[in-house]
């Protein structure tokens, strides 16, 4: 089998120029980097550079005497051609140029490659947010005063649950975005004092049901009857493979129902890529949690599940309830999606009915919403207004005045 690393290497290419655009503008195919190398990072401004896909090209243009900061952050990284993480190129004529020795020197594409694939930092904010949360940013140190951030993370330290997170989907770009089945493994980034790789183990869940329940008829840790990473924004919302590789924090994941994960909530974040990828837009992306899910024990008394539970510790929560609030922020449209994180019909929450829509439903105005909203064996939807999804969530972000992303 081919491994991962492997799968992202990629054929020599080289800078051309375009025929059929403005003389002295610059294009290059974004794969084209040295083999055993990686695609780097791309950045103008404040903001990245993504590929467009033209046939099967991921096809990067730049305009006469534009500027790109070319990046490859993380320990031991560097670019092939410069032997440093940043180097500045600039467009000139029909080629791109890095300055060396006092001067602009002509240089290809193919010698940009990444020594090693681009890794994201985690900084904390130090500023609260939520209920009980405060902010870490997931994000891009490309230079002590340049800190791309890709995912805002609201954690919980006494749970250690993260209780939302914010990304955007650009649209125009997704169709070039990387194909990789690939997946790294998952990282603490120091926030949390629990193992979370063992809290989320079949062996732990095995006992969470037998300590805590005292009976395996729901958590049965068999077929998708077990609690399962559930990313909070996905892998598949991004471009490069490196922002793909940055979701894979346990604090961007919280414990959902196999059949739920691999049912309506992937359908959700399938349905927001497809819109995003329609309309050509840009969506802001919120994604969280509310409510601590409860299963009946052995004597039917509701039980707050927490992974940490089957030692004794009321650390990661599964959610009761999953939603996301999806803004088009260019046209001032939102709707907010919740979906209910239970597949076996039996599970409560307190203060919570998961079987009722937590708002006036208004999914049959959602056209893109086109699954079986009803379907307890994948997860219950629903579909709110945001503002009256915030008086049931306070997380919710307000938004103002928007009208119904329908």
């Amino acid at each position: 089998m081919i491994s991962k690393t492997l799968r992202r290497v990629v054929i020599v290419g080289m800078l051309v120029a375009v025929s059929n655009h403005s003389q002295g503008s610059c294009q290059f195919d974004l794969v084209a980097v040295k083999e055993g190398h990686h695609h780097p990072l791309l950045v103008q401004g404040k903001k990245m550079v993504y590929p467009e896909l033209e046939g099967k090209t991921r096809v990067v243009r730049l305009t006469e005497g534009a500027k790109l900061l070319v990046a490859c952050p993380g320990p031991n990284n560097a670019i092939a051609f410069s032997n440093t993480k940043v180097t500045d190129l600039t467009c000139s004529g029909d080629h791109l140029s890095a300055a060396g020795k006092g001067k602009l020197q002509k240089v290809t594409w193919n010698k940009m490659g990444c020594l090693r694939m681009p890794r994201p930092t985690v900084q904390p904010l130090r500023t609260k947010c939520g209920k009980a949360g405060v902010g870490y940013s997931v994000g891009w140190s490309l230079k002590p005063d340049l800190f791309l951030q890709q995912i805002l993370i609201c954690f919980n330290p006494t749970l250690e649950a993260t209780e939302f997170t914010r990304h955007s989907v650009y649209g125009s770009h997704l169709t070039a975005k990387t194909q990789d089945p690939g997946r790294p493994p998952f990282k603490h980034a120091d926030m949390f004092t629990a193992n979370v790789e063992e809290l989320y183990s079949k062996t732990n869940q095995r006992l969470l049901a037998e300590k805590a329940l005292r009976s395996r008829a729901h958590l049965t840790v068999e077929g998708q009857q077990f609690l399962a990473k559930g990313h909070l924004a996905p892998d598949a919302d991004f471009v490069y493979a490196a922002e793909q590789d940055a979701t894979y924090y346990h604090a961007n994941v919280v414990p959902q129902w196999q059949a739920f994960n691999n049912g309506n909530w992937k359908r959700l974040e399938s349905a927001i890529r497809d819109l995003a990828k329609e309309q050509k837009t840009t969506l802001e992306v919120f994604t969280g949690t509310h409510g601590t899910l409860q299963l009946p024990d052995v004597n039917n008394n509701p039980v707050d599940l927490f992974l940490g539970l089957a030692a004794g510790k009321k650390l990661v929560p599964v959610p009761a309830l999953m939603w996301k609030v999806i803004h088009d922020v260019k046209s001032r449209r939102a709707v907010g999606i919740v979906e209910v994180n239970d597949v076996t019909g039996e599970a409560s929450a307190r203060r919570m009915t998961l079987s009722e829509p937590p708002c006036r439903d208004v999914c049959n105005e959602v056209s893109w919403v086109d699954w079986d909203t009803s379907d307890i064996s994948r997860g219950l939807t629903f579909c709110c207004q945001v503002k009256d999804l915030k008086s049931l969530i306070p997380t919710v972000p307000d938004l103002r005045k928007v009208s119904l992303l329908s």
